[in-house]
């Protein structure tokens, strides 16, 4: 793959000589909260900013060069400069694109992944409307925590180790109607069983007149090879459905509704389970503090929404509204509550299922359709699966956003 990575970016550099197409954005947020899962805790600010610049270039009538260059900033911290995106793509076949490099990929709701590998994409439309695609790709090696490494890589938890790699398959119908799978192998440790873990994921992406309906339904099904201690193989099972709904209202705004349920397990027989694993996952439900919400990609985020849930399964129900005030102010409005659906562990004892539930309302203001402020408020509970004890949360976060 370093070979491959190597020859992209002499492609890229022999682009260079040739004239090229730019775009990017740039984000910067402020984040404020209190008694965030510490009832001792007093109130916390940070502060980050991203840059982002993709270069395009078209080397033959038939062949693109992609860079994209990042740039991350911290209160506090240096600025961490890397490559983002490096690979070509290759249109040359009628109806075909195959990349080849750093890029990205997502399952349809980013419900298992949407992160960077390093592999090879495949896509292919037949009967004009339908497509099929394919893929290979290795994954970077990361800890059970977010962190930057010496290069500036910020990396979000994978939780595996050696010979970490990813293939995907999927066919749909103009992205309407469609069906995913995804297989990871790895291994925890060098020397250590391989593990494989399979995802598929039928999935339904439909526009009603005004209501716009998303629906995914993922299996997961772990297989690891046979322990010295073991009588049999370790086998799991999994289940989770994702459910999105909206309502265009025109004037009378956009009611919506986010539904997550996914299985866990309580760990009583460790050769059978019922987790829900993820490998990189990007779900958003709407809420800010226990959902993915203003920091969710920064090493000091609030809680991450994670499937998974630490292996106890997750249950959530979010509702939401957002109403124009005028052409470019909207407000918006979200409320919901989480619970998990095996119990957590507490300093090595049993707590509670209920997660906490949380509102939060803010506004948008577009300055044209480029720039965005954006400002929400939210109020949480932290229930008792996340240890006793524990008091309401509140934030702020504020968010500017600028494309060019």
């Amino acid at each position: 793959m370093k070979k491959t990575l190597v020859f992209v970016l002499f492609a890229l550099l022999i682009s260079s000589l040739f004239s090229f197409e730019f775009s990017g954005d740039f984000r910067t947020r402020y984040s404020w909260t209190m008694n965030w899962f510490d009832a001792d805790r007093a109130s916390d600010r940070f502060i980050d900013a991203r840059a982002r610049v993709q270069f395009e270039e078209t080397l033959l009538n038939d062949l693109n060069v992609i860079y994209r260059v990042r740039g991350d900033y911290n209160w506090g911290e240096d600025v961490k400069l890397y490559s983002d995106h490096l690979y070509i793509d290759f249109t040359g076949f009628t109806r075909t694109s195959i990349k080849l490099g750093r890029l990205p990929w997502a399952d349809e709701m980013s419900l298992v992944f949407d992160d960077d590998l390093e592999g090879i994409f495949y896509r292919h439309e037949f009967c004009n409307y339908s497509s099929i695609e394919a893929g290979y790709g290795l994954l970077k090696k990361k800890s059970g925590f977010d962190y930057y490494d010496i290069y500036g890589n910020y990396y979000r938890p994978y939780n595996v180790g050696a010979d970490n790699a990813i293939y995907f398959f999927g066919i749909d119908r103009e992205r309407e109607i469609g069906f995913q799978t995804i297989v990871h192998t790895f291994k925890y440790r060098p020397g250590d069983n391989r593990v494989y873990r399979f995802w598929a994921m039928p999935y339904l992406l439909q526009q009603f007149g005004r209501l716009s309906f998303d629906a995914m339904l993922a299996y997961n099904g772990n297989f690891t090879e046979r322990r010295a201690d073991a009588e049999k193989n370790t086998i799991n099972h999994g289940l989770a459905l994702a459910l999105d709904l909206e309502l265009d209202a025109g004037r009378g705004g956009k009611p919506g509704l986010n539904v997550l349920v996914a299985t866990g397990d309580d760990n009583s027989d460790y050769e059978n389970t019922t987790y829900f694993n993820t490998i990189a996952n990007d779900y958003h439900n709407g809420l800010e503090l226990l959902g993915r919400g203003a920091h969710d990609d920064s090493p000091r985020g609030d809680y991450s929404l994670d499937p998974f849930n630490s292996g106890h399964g997750l249950a959530s129900v979010v509702g939401r509204y957002s109403v124009p005030l005028c052409e470019k102010i909207s407000l918006r409005f979200a409320g919901g509550a989480m619970s998990a659906l095996e119990r957590g562990l507490y300093r090595n004892r049993r707590s509670g299922k209920i997660m906490g539930g949380e509102i939060n309302m803010g506004a948008e203001f577009k300055i044209n359709d480029d720039i965005s402020i954006k400002a929400i408020g939210a109020y949480a509970t932290q229930g008792g699966f996340f240890g006793p004890g524990l008091k309401d949360v509140y934030g702020i976060h504020s968010t500017l956003d600028i494309n060019f």
